[in-house]
């Protein structure tokens, strides 16, 4: 994967990931540094702008990705809080996102099975 692409941490993200992805050399912005009171639909109009990945949380991204073709979304679907969790299903889909164009509307489902 390119290093190119950005990252839109929203706020539910733990900060623990944020810093990871920033150590690998990603490129990330924080909903949280920029205003923790964003609506979801800024926060979905900041990703496209952007041409980033949102990375959240939050089940009613699954929503806006229907409502916003542009918006690609990453949805941790976890009841296990932890950041290694995210950790470990982010590094198992980062080699695959170098096949997936952010402009083009993407919704992807990390889950523990």
């Amino acid at each position: 994967m390119t290093k190119n692409h950005t990252f839109i941490i929203d706020h539910n993200v733990p900060s623990k990931f944020s810093t990871w992805l920033i150590n690998k050399g990603y490129r990330i912005i924080r909903v949280a540094d920029i205003n923790p009171e964003m609506t979801d639909q800024d926060v979905a109009k900041l990703t496209i702008k952007e041409n980033g990945f949102l990375i959240t949380n939050d089940c009613d991204f699954v929503n806006y990705s229907q409502q916003f073709e542009e918006l690609s979304v990453i949805l941790f679907s976890f009841h296990d809080q932890s950041s290694a969790i995210r950790i470990s299903a982010f590094e198992i889909i980062l080699p695959r996102l170098s096949e997936v164009d952010s402009k083009r509307g993407n919704l992807i489902i990390l889950k523990k099975l």
